[in-house]
């Protein structure tokens, strides 16, 4: 029998409980993995340049430049949190970018 396990923000199949032996298995179908959106402020002038630069990066599956509190907002899908953390990190050291807010959605 499969159900589930929330841990922080993601959610883990188990698929063996026994009072000795816990098995837990990463999202694998596309239902299962992590997406979250990127909202991120720009220094002025840089939106279009720093879209470019994190529309090239790995799991980003879309992005626009928006008007409004947030300059850039970004889609990202990854299999994993720590997948999810390396991209937003690496949006976070792009020279330019000021804030980030990073909203994962819900199961």
């Amino acid at each position: 029998m499969t159900s589930g396990l929330m841990i922080g923000e993601s959610y883990l199949s188990v698929t063996e409980l026994s009072s000795d032996n816990l098995n837990i298995q990463s999202p694998a179908s596309p239902d299962d993995m992590v997406v979250a959106h990127v909202l991120v402020v720009v220094e002025i002038g840089r939106e279009h340049e720093i879209a470019e630069q994190i529309r090239t990066m790995a799991g980003v599956t879309e992005m626009a430049v928006t008007y409004g509190q947030f300059d850039v907002v970004a889609k990202i899908t990854s299999e994993t949190m720590a997948d999810l953390d390396r991209v937003v990190t690496l949006i976070r050291k792009i020279p330019g970018v000021l804030r980030t807010s990073t909203l994962v959605w819900s199961v």
